[in-house]
């Protein structure tokens, strides 16, 4: 998106400007097998494990003789992944490599007391390791991009991005919080009748992502 190009980059610099150029050549380093690896281990291309069911999305392949894992690298080749599981692949991120299975109900407390009757505390499906000051820079990264100044991306930041995206779901109006200026801490969609609909979805960046 710079039409001046970004420069040397290191990994947390690549997450921050949404360099596509750094991601593909670190999957034409690693090649498919690998990537197809990390992917698997973050549960992409799996069902996520959640009550209700979901689909298993899709792993990026190739055929003999190509070589798709450039593009595989950032997401543009031919893997298909749901919403759900990207959510749980930052979380497991964000968790320091602790990947859950996904899960509905986090407790249920007495409706008069308040007492806890029930409390999900499952252990992890699989710790992947990782060094620490390599997810130290992707956390970084991640964070970087969430507060970008507006005068750093053509489109004015994550929030303005944010609004554009809801403003081309029909049907569908946005309430916006935020916190150190352009940060986003609360994005909440609405149904067509708030009141009666309330909100269908809820990214809590504040409160659920520390950094």
């Amino acid at each position: 998106w710079k039409r001046s190009g970004h420069g040397s980059l290191n990994v947390r610099g690549a997450i921050s400007n949404s360099c596509n150029y750094y991601f593909a050549e670190m999957g034409y380093r690693m090649g498919m097998d690998t990537l197809r690896e990390y992917y698997a281990d973050f549960g992409l291309g799996s069902p996520t494990g959640i009550e209700i069911g979901d689909a298993a999305g899709r792993l990026p392949s190739q055929k003999e003789g190509e070589n798709l894992a450039p593009w595989a690298a950032f997401g543009q080749a031919n893997q298909e992944y749901t919403p759900l599981q990207l959510a749980n692949y930052i979380a497991t991120l964000c968790g320091g490599g602790d990947r859950y299975a996904t899960h509905l109900l986090k407790n249920v407390r007495e409706s008069g007391s308040g007492m806890l009757e029930y409390v999900y505390d499952a252990s992890p499906v699989q710790t992947i390791e990782m060094q620490s000051e390599n997810l130290a820079a992707v956390l970084a990264g991640m964070h970087d991009l969430a507060h970008v100044p507006q005068q750093r991306h053509p489109l004015g930041g994550l929030q303005p991005l944010l609004r554009r995206v809801i403003a081309g779901v029909g049907g569908l109006r946005a309430a916006v919080q935020t916190v150190d200026g352009d940060a986003p801490a609360l994005l909440v969609l609405h149904g067509a009748d708030a009141a009666a609909d309330g909100a269908i979805l809820q990214l809590d960046f504040k409160d659920g992502i520390h950094f």
